[in-house]
Protein backbone atom coordinates (compact mmCIF):
# COMPACT_ATOMS: atom_id res chain seq x y z
CA UNK A 1 0.00 0.00 0.00
CA UNK A 2 1.46 3.45 -1.02
CA UNK A 3 2.16 5.73 1.51
CA UNK A 4 1.79 9.58 1.45
CA UNK A 5 5.62 10.04 0.40
CA UNK A 6 4.86 7.59 -2.79
CA UNK A 7 1.81 9.26 -3.44
CA UNK A 8 3.33 12.72 -3.49
CA UNK A 9 6.42 12.04 -4.95
CA UNK A 10 7.02 10.68 -8.48
CA UNK A 11 9.24 7.41 -9.41
CA UNK A 12 12.56 7.93 -9.73
CA UNK A 13 13.04 10.49 -6.74
CA UNK A 14 14.82 8.84 -3.53
CA UNK A 15 11.54 7.69 -2.46
CA UNK A 16 12.45 4.14 -3.85
CA UNK A 17 15.02 3.48 -0.85
CA UNK A 18 13.32 1.83 1.69
CA UNK A 19 14.83 3.64 4.52
CA UNK A 20 12.54 6.15 2.83
CA UNK A 21 9.36 5.34 4.20
CA UNK A 22 6.41 7.76 5.36
CA UNK A 23 6.86 6.29 9.36
CA UNK A 24 11.09 6.73 9.25
CA UNK A 25 9.90 10.48 8.39
CA UNK A 26 7.30 10.45 10.87
CA UNK A 27 9.32 9.34 13.87
CA UNK A 28 12.32 11.46 12.48
CA UNK A 29 10.22 14.71 13.16
CA UNK A 30 9.01 13.29 16.62
CA UNK A 31 12.65 12.85 17.94
CA UNK A 32 13.72 16.46 16.30
CA UNK A 33 10.97 17.89 18.56
CA UNK A 34 11.62 15.24 21.49
CA UNK A 35 14.82 16.38 21.50
CA UNK A 36 14.66 19.86 21.17
CA UNK A 37 11.85 19.88 23.71
CA UNK A 38 14.25 17.99 26.57
CA UNK A 39 16.96 21.02 25.53
CA UNK A 40 15.06 23.38 26.43
CA UNK A 41 13.62 21.79 29.90
CA UNK A 42 17.10 21.20 30.73
CA UNK A 43 17.80 24.96 29.82
CA UNK A 44 14.71 26.45 31.90
CA UNK A 45 15.99 24.11 34.92
CA UNK A 46 19.99 25.22 34.47
CA UNK A 47 18.94 29.02 34.61
CA UNK A 48 17.01 28.51 37.53
CA UNK A 49 19.66 26.66 39.58
CA UNK A 50 22.72 28.91 38.51
CA UNK A 51 20.73 32.55 38.82
CA UNK A 52 19.03 31.59 42.27
CA UNK A 53 22.80 30.28 43.28
CA UNK A 54 24.64 33.46 42.06
CA UNK A 55 22.52 35.66 43.99
CA UNK A 56 22.72 36.71 47.81
CA UNK A 57 20.11 39.12 49.72
CA UNK A 58 22.44 39.57 52.60
CA UNK A 59 25.70 40.86 51.26
CA UNK A 60 26.87 41.99 46.93
CA UNK A 61 30.18 40.27 47.42
CA UNK A 62 28.45 37.27 47.91
CA UNK A 63 26.62 38.33 44.36
CA UNK A 64 27.84 36.02 41.76
CA UNK A 65 24.87 37.23 38.90
CA UNK A 66 27.77 39.46 37.06
CA UNK A 67 29.89 36.89 36.21
CA UNK A 68 27.26 34.38 35.46
CA UNK A 69 24.42 35.89 34.15
CA UNK A 70 26.70 36.72 30.90
CA UNK A 71 27.81 33.04 30.59
CA UNK A 72 24.43 31.84 30.57
CA UNK A 73 23.66 34.70 28.14
CA UNK A 74 26.36 33.57 25.66
CA UNK A 75 25.13 30.09 26.49
CA UNK A 76 21.71 31.16 25.28
CA UNK A 77 22.72 32.58 22.22
CA UNK A 78 24.75 29.64 20.96
CA UNK A 79 21.62 27.72 21.07
CA UNK A 80 19.42 30.33 20.09
CA UNK A 81 22.13 29.83 16.44
CA UNK A 82 20.91 26.17 15.99
CA UNK A 83 16.96 26.37 16.63
CA UNK A 84 16.22 29.60 14.65
CA UNK A 85 17.41 28.80 11.49
CA UNK A 86 15.92 24.82 12.32
CA UNK A 87 12.69 26.29 13.02
CA UNK A 88 12.84 28.56 10.24
CA UNK A 89 13.85 25.32 8.01
CA UNK A 90 10.55 23.54 8.80
CA UNK A 91 7.54 26.22 8.94
CA UNK A 92 8.96 27.05 5.24
CA UNK A 93 8.71 23.73 4.65
CA UNK A 94 5.87 23.12 6.59
CA UNK A 95 4.21 26.16 4.02
CA UNK A 96 5.55 24.94 0.89
CA UNK A 97 3.42 21.93 0.66
CA UNK A 98 0.30 22.73 3.13
CA UNK A 99 -0.13 26.19 1.04
CA UNK A 100 -0.38 24.64 -2.18
CA UNK A 101 -2.93 22.49 -1.41
CA UNK A 102 -4.94 25.66 -1.06
CA UNK A 103 -3.81 27.22 -3.92
CA UNK A 104 -4.82 23.71 -5.71
CA UNK A 105 -7.85 23.88 -4.65
CA UNK A 106 -8.44 27.55 -5.57
CA UNK A 107 -7.29 27.22 -9.00
CA UNK A 108 -9.99 23.93 -8.76
CA UNK A 109 -12.70 26.21 -8.02
CA UNK A 110 -11.41 29.16 -10.36
CA UNK A 111 -10.94 31.44 -7.21
CA UNK A 112 -7.42 31.57 -9.04
CA UNK A 113 -6.38 31.32 -12.50
CA UNK A 114 -3.05 29.29 -12.13
CA UNK A 115 -0.59 27.30 -9.41
CA UNK A 116 1.92 29.70 -7.89
CA UNK A 117 3.83 26.63 -7.45
CA UNK A 118 7.93 28.09 -7.79
CA UNK A 119 6.54 31.26 -5.22
CA UNK A 120 4.88 29.01 -2.72
CA UNK A 121 6.58 25.66 -2.88
CA UNK A 122 9.67 25.91 -4.57
CA UNK A 123 11.21 29.07 -2.96
CA UNK A 124 10.11 27.99 0.77
CA UNK A 125 12.50 24.76 0.33
CA UNK A 126 15.42 26.64 -1.01
CA UNK A 127 15.02 28.94 2.03
CA UNK A 128 14.59 26.29 4.59
CA UNK A 129 17.25 24.09 2.77
CA UNK A 130 19.62 27.08 3.36
CA UNK A 131 18.33 27.73 7.15
CA UNK A 132 18.63 23.93 7.81
CA UNK A 133 22.41 23.71 6.78
CA UNK A 134 22.97 26.73 9.14
CA UNK A 135 21.94 25.26 11.67
CA UNK A 136 23.50 22.03 11.04
CA UNK A 137 27.15 24.47 10.85
CA UNK A 138 26.16 26.06 14.31
CA UNK A 139 25.96 22.72 16.57
CA UNK A 140 29.34 21.71 16.74
CA UNK A 141 29.92 25.26 18.54
CA UNK A 142 26.74 25.00 20.71
CA UNK A 143 28.34 21.89 21.89
CA UNK A 144 31.43 23.40 22.55
CA UNK A 145 29.81 26.54 24.40
CA UNK A 146 28.16 23.84 26.67
CA UNK A 147 32.05 22.66 27.71
CA UNK A 148 33.15 26.18 28.38
CA UNK A 149 29.85 27.27 30.25
CA UNK A 150 30.01 23.94 32.28
CA UNK A 151 33.96 25.02 33.13
CA UNK A 152 33.37 28.66 33.93
CA UNK A 153 29.90 28.23 35.83
CA UNK A 154 31.98 25.00 38.26
CA UNK A 155 34.89 27.65 38.39
CA UNK A 156 32.38 30.81 39.55
CA UNK A 157 30.53 29.06 41.46
CA UNK A 158 32.96 26.63 43.44
CA UNK A 159 33.98 28.28 46.90
CA UNK A 160 38.01 29.75 46.91
CA UNK A 161 38.75 29.01 50.03
CA UNK A 162 37.19 25.76 50.67
CA UNK A 163 36.21 26.83 54.12
CA UNK A 164 32.30 27.32 53.39
CA UNK A 165 32.02 24.04 51.08
CA UNK A 166 33.69 22.11 54.05
CA UNK A 167 31.28 23.46 56.66
CA UNK A 168 29.00 20.65 54.84
CA UNK A 169 30.85 17.98 56.75
CA UNK A 170 30.22 18.82 60.25
CA UNK A 171 27.30 21.36 60.16
CA UNK A 172 23.38 20.31 59.31
CA UNK A 173 22.46 21.84 56.20
CA UNK A 174 19.81 23.34 57.44
CA UNK A 175 21.66 25.19 60.22
CA UNK A 176 24.15 26.78 57.10
CA UNK A 177 23.71 30.05 54.86
CA UNK A 178 21.27 29.61 52.69
CA UNK A 179 23.56 30.26 49.53
CA UNK A 180 25.96 27.88 50.39
CA UNK A 181 22.99 24.80 50.14
CA UNK A 182 21.95 26.09 46.73
CA UNK A 183 25.31 26.31 45.27
CA UNK A 184 26.14 22.85 46.31
CA UNK A 185 22.79 21.74 45.25
CA UNK A 186 23.61 23.57 41.49
CA UNK A 187 27.22 22.34 41.29
CA UNK A 188 25.69 18.91 41.67
CA UNK A 189 23.10 19.41 38.69
CA UNK A 190 25.49 21.31 36.79
CA UNK A 191 27.56 18.89 34.88
CA UNK A 192 24.53 15.87 34.26
CA UNK A 193 22.13 18.98 32.74
CA UNK A 194 24.85 20.23 30.43
CA UNK A 195 25.79 16.47 29.30
CA UNK A 196 22.29 15.94 28.86
CA UNK A 197 21.95 19.04 26.67
CA UNK A 198 24.64 17.91 24.54
CA UNK A 199 23.78 14.50 24.03
CA UNK A 200 20.64 15.93 22.33
CA UNK A 201 22.58 18.34 20.38
CA UNK A 202 24.28 15.37 19.17
CA UNK A 203 21.42 13.52 18.57
CA UNK A 204 19.81 16.42 16.94
CA UNK A 205 22.85 16.81 14.49
CA UNK A 206 22.62 13.43 13.76
CA UNK A 207 18.70 14.04 12.72
CA UNK A 208 19.03 17.11 11.08
CA UNK A 209 21.62 15.75 8.65
CA UNK A 210 19.39 13.30 7.86
CA UNK A 211 16.46 15.80 6.82
CA UNK A 212 18.74 17.55 5.23
CA UNK A 213 20.73 15.09 3.00
CA UNK A 214 17.46 12.26 2.40
CA UNK A 215 14.39 14.06 2.72
CA UNK A 216 15.17 17.17 1.31
CA UNK A 217 16.43 15.90 -2.20
CA UNK A 218 13.12 14.24 -2.27
CA UNK A 219 10.83 17.11 -1.22
CA UNK A 220 12.91 18.88 -4.50
CA UNK A 221 11.99 16.41 -6.63
CA UNK A 222 8.28 17.64 -6.47
CA UNK A 223 7.96 19.37 -9.81
CA UNK A 224 5.37 21.45 -11.56
CA UNK A 225 4.69 18.89 -14.14
CA UNK A 226 3.62 16.48 -11.59
CA UNK A 227 1.44 18.79 -9.60
CA UNK A 228 -0.53 19.67 -12.83
CA UNK A 229 -0.60 15.89 -13.39
CA UNK A 230 -2.30 15.49 -9.65
CA UNK A 231 -4.37 18.58 -9.13
CA UNK A 232 -7.63 16.75 -9.33
CA UNK A 233 -6.70 14.09 -7.17
CA UNK A 234 -8.16 14.18 -3.80
CA UNK A 235 -5.03 11.54 -2.20
CA UNK A 236 -2.58 13.80 -3.65
CA UNK A 237 -4.01 16.93 -1.73
CA UNK A 238 -4.55 14.85 1.62
CA UNK A 239 -1.13 13.29 1.08
CA UNK A 240 0.53 16.63 0.87
CA UNK A 241 -1.03 17.44 4.42
CA UNK A 242 0.39 14.12 5.65
CA UNK A 243 3.72 15.15 4.73
CA UNK A 244 3.33 18.68 5.83
CA UNK A 245 1.82 17.63 9.25
CA UNK A 246 5.61 16.11 10.94
CA UNK A 247 7.23 19.05 9.68
CA UNK A 248 4.90 21.27 11.89
CA UNK A 249 5.25 19.15 14.95
CA UNK A 250 8.78 19.60 14.56
CA UNK A 251 8.45 22.82 13.98
CA UNK A 252 6.08 23.44 17.21
CA UNK A 253 8.93 21.95 19.21
CA UNK A 254 11.81 24.34 17.71
CA UNK A 255 9.87 27.26 17.78
CA UNK A 256 10.68 26.84 21.63
CA UNK A 257 13.63 27.91 21.45
CA UNK A 258 14.10 29.97 18.35
CA UNK A 259 14.42 33.37 19.96
CA UNK A 260 17.00 34.26 22.58
CA UNK A 261 14.42 37.05 24.33
CA UNK A 262 13.30 33.36 25.80
CA UNK A 263 16.24 32.79 27.55
CA UNK A 264 16.65 36.31 28.64
CA UNK A 265 13.14 36.15 30.17
CA UNK A 266 14.04 33.01 32.24
CA UNK A 267 17.45 34.57 33.31
CA UNK A 268 15.92 37.91 34.28
CA UNK A 269 12.58 36.88 35.56
CA UNK A 270 14.03 37.00 38.89
CA UNK A 271 15.75 40.24 39.44
CA UNK A 272 13.05 42.16 40.84
CA UNK A 273 12.67 39.73 43.98
CA UNK A 274 16.73 39.82 44.21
Amino acid sequence: MSGPLDIVFSRGSPIEDEGHHYAAFVELCHSIKHHTEFVDQSFRTLAKLVHTSSSSMSYDFLNLRPITHPIMMHLAQAIKDVFSPAEKAFMRSYVAFHDIVGCLRGYESGEIDSIPFQRVTVSNLAIARDALRSSVEHIPHAQNTLQTAQLQLIEALSFPTGIDFALRNVIPAALLPAYINRRVETLGHLSPLLQSMAISLDALYNALRVVNSLYFPMFESLTAERMEEKRNDPEFHQSLYDVAFPLYRAQEGLDKLAYVDTFQKIANSRLRNW
